[in-house]
């Protein structure tokens, strides 16, 4: 899909009919001009409630997994996504419909970086001023919901919001997600350390330190979620770590978050060295949280 602004959806569905209504045509499509279809496609879909090409996507973005190497369907995933990021598409009722857009890379692309992504993006521009939570809660119900190809990333992907306003109902999922199904959203890598993120981890796994051993057969959910918080610990060392609220909707591309801290890694450390004490004391042995107050710039304190 090339540009996105130059075209208009409806105009390019119209010349592209034989194309994308005819499954047989499909294998003879080169890959720029599959994902310009279905780029398109899901545009015209999204921007004029067009209901009636959603049977079409759910069967011709499949189609799109099979043919398409997940570089370049998160290069489309972007190309859509700038279509109306920075558009003032908020109409008379409020809901931002072209967010729509980003469903399908939601609910039928196995990649994690590309559902993680569309997940994070979705949740923050679907908000409005009126009701800046509505992104989160639609994707929190595909979540719970499960009827999409990666369940995990969804989460993955509100996660990364890093927005405080949040964090009790994704612990809450989290508390009670099957080792499986946890150890998969614990392999989140996210770009910026955010505070709200941390503090996230931190109550996982002092949930996990109380919960017995059928809710984490081995402790091994346990060892995934701290190892999650030692990556956070190195990617503070060259990002620091940042407080914020997202805005919803972000006014511009430089104006989506409101700041409310901003620290070095050991300026954080000072901080967070307590909890991660007291929670490395509460740990049975052999304790592996003071490899992570390491990443940390922190040194554990044996108790005895």
């Amino acid at each position: 899909m090339g540009g996105t602004n130059d075209i208009d959806p409806m105009e390019f569905i119209r010349g592209i009919d034989a194309d994308i209504s005819d499954p047989a045509r499909w294998p003879a499509l080169s890959e720029d001009r599959l994902c310009q279809v279905i780029g398109y496609t899901i545009l015209a879909y999204a921007e004029f409630r067009m209901e009636q090409l959603i049977p079409l996507v759910i069967r011709m973005y499949p189609y799109l997994v099979e043919r398409v190497p997940a570089e370049r369907r998160f290069t489309l995933l972007q190309n859509v996504t700038n279509r109306f990021s920075n558009a003032d598409i908020v109409p008379d009722d409020g809901i931002r419909h072209q967010v729509d857009a980003l469903l399908p890379f939601i609910v039928h692309d196995p990649d994690t970086t590309i559902v993680s992504t569309a997940t994070l993006d979705f949740a923050v521009l679907r908000g409005t001023t009126a009701h800046p939570g509505i992104g989160f809660e639609q994707a929190f119900g595909m979540f719970k919901v499960g009827a999409v190809e990666n369940q995990p990333a969804i989460l993955i992907g509100l996660i990364a919001l890093g927005d405080r306003r949040f964090s009790d109902r994704i612990l809450g999922l989290l508390e009670t997600a099957p080792p499986e199904l946890a150890q998969a959203v614990s392999q989140f890598n996210c770009s910026f350390v955010f505070a709200a993120t941390v503090d996230l981890v931190c109550d996982w796994l002092r949930a996990l330190l109380r919960a017995s051993p059928e809710q984490d057969p081995g402790a091994s959910t346990f060892g995934h979620v701290a190892a999650a918080l030692h990556r956070l610990g190195t990617k503070a060392e060259t990002t620091g770590v940042r407080d914020i609220s997202r805005c919803f909707p972000p006014t511009s591309p430089t104006a989506s978050t409101i700041e409310h801290g901003r620290w070095t890694r050991a300026a954080y450390a000072r901080l967070l060295g307590p909890r991660l004490q007291a929670l490395a004391e509460e740990e049975r042995e052999p304790r592996i949280l003071p490899d992570v107050m390491d990443a940390w710039g922190l040194q554990f304190v044996n108790p005895n």
